[in-house]
């Protein structure tokens, strides 16, 4: 030692000594894991997919005319080998694409039991859930546009939250066997998994999955929670070597140095400047104006009849005035009238405030 500083055997001596005596030293090589879901963020997926999935129980239920909700739900960090493993008889797997927002694919794992009940209240038809037994056409196609409804509900739900839009591609459906190897289109092998119970009045309480990468998860948490990546340290090698011979560390000797306690500058509380109120600054933002001819629902069965020539009957006499929607919320009334070669729409009247909130109640 010189000058008070500890050369380096002394150094190794004292660590020596702080991991259990003179005999062993260790020597811990750590990275930081980015990555991962931690306990924080799986309680608050929880609690997003529970309310996400409400709007879907609605959305399935008002296909079946059936009350129909989700119980239950969880969060759940697994591997792509603990899928394939846990299903123990014939299931489906209901994929789509999200883009915008939210990119990454999303999996709906339900028994292929559950999908043949489903499908046959739409068609009015029974069948016998064997395990040899395949979708008919019929039966595919009436469970794939639950699906689509499903998943139009969960992306309206979530850029509701998000405030952003997002993009959702067709739905594919795969069947899968148990013991055979599951493709997800998921490329890591950790993903997150929002289980719970599908309740059917009448029909089925069984269990469903719905998969997705732990980045699209992680995506929602962040932008809904307003969440910050919690980084994890993780050992990953351990090696034990003899240490040196411990030496007794000398004590440093005084320099002479006087310390003292920093002394900051105190600041004066601050004064926030009011928020600028020109409307100027909004005119550039740019909305979705719609206009809605009509409405009207058609079960499940009478969409799948449909073809060249139908015709379909709205809720709206005619001459009856249009919706003016701007952004989704009704803010007007109008005509509709034909401008050169193309349709446009006079405003005959504005809803007031006072007319918006009634329709919002």
């Amino acid at each position: 030692m010189s000058n008070g500083t500890l050369s380096q055997d002394e150094i190794d001596a004292l660590l020596s000594e702080a991991v259990g005596g003179p005999q062993t030293k260790k020597t811990i090589e750590t990275q930081i894991e980015i990555g991962g879901i931690t306990d924080r963020e799986k309680s608050d997926l929880t609690k997003i997919f529970s309310e996400i999935l409400v709007s879907g129980g609605v959305v399935i239920g008002t296909i079946l005319n059936r009350t129909a909700n989700f119980k239950n739900v969880h969060c759940k960090i697994l591997n792509l080998s603990e899928i394939g493993s846990d299903i123990n008889k014939k299931a489906i797997i209901a994929s789509t694409d999200f883009k915008d927002a939210i990119s990454g694919r999303i999996n709906f794992i339900i028994s292929f039991e559950d999908t043949l009940k489903i499908s046959d209240i739409i068609l009015g038809e029974t069948t016998e859930a064997k395990e040899e037994a395949e979708f008919t056409i019929q039966q595919k196609n009436a469970f794939t546009e639950v699906m689509n409804q499903f998943y139009s509900s969960f992306s309206h739900s979530l850029t509701e939250k998000l405030g952003r839009s997002i993009t959702q591609g067709s739905v594919t459906l795969k069947t899968i066997k148990p013991g055979e190897k599951i493709d997800l289109g998921i490329s890591d092998n950790e993903i997150v998994s929002i289980e719970s119970d599908l309740n059917v009045e009448g029909v089925m309480e069984n269990k469903v999955r719905i998969i997705m990468p732990v980045a699209v998860a992680r995506d929602i948490n962040q932008m809904i929670s307003g969440g910050v990546k919690e980084y994890t340290v993780k050992e990953i090698k351990t090696e034990v070597r003899p240490a040196a011979t411990p030496l007794t560390p000398s004590v440093p000797q005084e320099t002479g140095v006087r310390v003292k306690p920093v002394q900051f500058q105190q600041f004066g509380a601050t004064t926030q400047e009011p928020l600028p109120t020109n409307m100027q600054l909004l005119l550039d933002v740019p909305m979705d104006v719609t206009v809605e001819l009509g409405r009207t629902r058609k079960l499940v069965r009478d969409v799948l009849e449909l073809g060249t020539g139908s015709i379909i009957e709205l809720d709206k006499l005619a001459g009856e005035p249009v919706d003016i929607m701007v952004n989704g919320k009704l803010v007007a009334k109008g005509e509709v009238v034909v401008i050169d070669e193309n349709f446009g729409v006079r405003v005959t009247d504005i809803i007031t405030p006072m007319e918006r909130l009634v329709n919002l109640q």
